[in-house]
C-alpha cells in the first residue's frame, strides 16, 4: 500500500494561490518522493506574506512549483532501473533532481539577483523501500519517518530548517534591526547563508547549485513488514509532531484507526499553508505494493489516479508548470 496527499489551507485555495508542493511515487519500485517549492518574492518586489499584496502580486506561474516538479521527475529518473538501491544511489537521485532545476534556470538565461530573479528552488525528501530496509534522503525541513503498526514513532530524520539558525543568522551585524520585509536582508540571507558550505550557520536548498549536495542527508533504516514509512514536507510535519518531537495525539489516533481520509481532512484543517504526506507499508503477505497504482503524481489537493483526476494522471515529465489545479 502506498498513498499520498497534499493538504492546502482553505484560504489559500480561495485566493487561487499556486500550490507549490509536489509528490510522486512508484509503488512497484518502492519509490516515494515529496518536494516543497521555496516561496519566491512577489512580482512587485515585495516579500511574500499572508496579506492582500501577496494575493494580488504573487506569481501564479510558479517557478517554485516548477522546481519541485523538476526535482521529483529527476529523483525518479535517478532511480530508474536500479535494482540494488542504497543510500549512495539515493544521494545520486538527489543530484539528478538538482541538476534538472539547474538546467531549467540555465535555459531561461536569467541572471540571479537573489530577489525577484532568485534561483528557483525546493526542499525535498525521498525514500526507496526494499524487502526489510528503507534507504532515505532529505534536505532542510522535509523529512522521513518510520511508524510502528501501533502508531509509535520508531524513527524520524532531524529537522534542518533554517529557523534553527535564526539567532546566528540574525546576529549578523548587517541584519540587526532589519526584517524579512527588507529587500537587502533577503538578498544577504539568500546569497551568503544559503548553499554556502564554508559558512558555519548556512542551510541548504535545491536550487540547481552544486553546493546544495553538501546539505543532503541520507541513511538506511531497517523496517519490519508492518511498519509504515512516511515522507513529508514541513507543512504536514507541524501537524504530525509536537514540540517534544513526538507524534501528536490526533495524528496518532487517525493513524491507529487507519483512517486515511480522516488523516487528510485533519491535515487540511490544521495546515497553515500547504503540506504533503506520502505513506507506505508493504504488509506481511502481499508482494510489495501489488495493489497500488504503478505511477502517481500529486498536485493540488487531489489523491491522484486516472479515475479520480479529471485532467488525467500526470507523470512528472508530462507536468506543465503553467497548470493551476482547481481547488474545489
Amino acid at each position: 500500500m502506498m498513498k499520498g496527499f497534499i493538504a492546502v489551507n482553505r484560504k489559500k485555495r480561495a485566493a487561487l494561490m499556486p500550490v507549490e508542493d509536489v509528490f510522486s511515487f512508484d509503488a512497484r519500485a518502492g519509490i516515494m518522493v515529496v518536494a516543497d517549492g521555496v516561496t519566491r518574492d512577489c512580482k512587485n518586489g515585495t516579500a511574500a506574506r499572508r496579506d492582500l499584496n501577496t494575493v494580488l502580486h504573487y506569481p501564479r506561474l510558479s517557478l517554485a512549483r516548477r522546481a519541485a516538479n523538476l526535482f521529483c521527475s529527476g529523483f525518479r529518473e535517478g532511480l530508474r532501473d536500479v535494482l540494488d538501491a542504497d543510500e549512495r544511489i539515493v544521494r545520486g537521485a538527489f543530484k539528478v533532481g538538482n541538476e534538472r532545476i539547474e538546467e531549467e534556470w540555465r535555459q531561461r538565461g536569467v541572471e540571479c539577483d537573489y530577489l525577484k530573479n532568485d534561483f528557483p528552488g525546493c526542499v525535498a525528501a525521498g525514500a526507496v523501500l526494499r524487502e526489510d530496509v528503507v534507504h532515505w534522503g532529505y534536505i532542510c525541513d522535509a523529512g522521513v519517518a518510520v511508524l510502528k503498526p501501533n502508531g509509535d514513532l520508531a524513527f524520524r530524520t532531524p529537522d534542518e530548517s533554517p529557523h534553527r539558525l535564526d539567532r546566528f543568522i540574525w546576529g549578523d551585524e548587517r541584519l540587526r534591526g532589519k526584517t524579512w520585509a527588507d529587500s537587502e536582508t533577503r538578498r544577504i540571507i539568500r546569497r551568503d547563508y544559503r548553499n554556502k558550505p564554508l559558512e558555519e550557520y548556512s542551510f541548504g536548498v535545491l536550487t540547481g547549485e552544486a553546493e546544495a549536495a553538501y546539505y543532503v542527508r541520507t541513511g538506511t533504516r531497517a523496517i519490519k513488514p508492518d511498519d509504515y514509512v512516511l515522507v513529508y514536507t514541513d507543512g504536514v510535519s507541524e501537524i504530525m509532531f509536537g514540540e517534544d518531537k513526538d507524534l501528536r495525539g490526533k495524528f496518532v489516533d487517525k493513524f491507529r484507526e487507519r483512517d486515511w481520509s480522516g488523516l487528510r481532512k485533519l491535515s487540511e484543517r490544521k495546515v497553515h499553508s500547504e503540506g504533503t504526506l506520502v505513506y507506505a507499508s508493504r504488509g506481511q503477505k502481499s508482494p510489495m505494493f501489488e495493489h497500488a497504482r504503478d505511477r502517481v503524481i500529486g498536485q493540488g489537493r487531489f489523491p491522484i489516479s486516472k479515475a479520480q483526476f479529471p485532467f488525467g494522471c500526470l507523470t512528472p515529465e508530462e507536468y506543465d508548470s503553467s497548470y493551476s489545479p482547481p481547488f474545489l
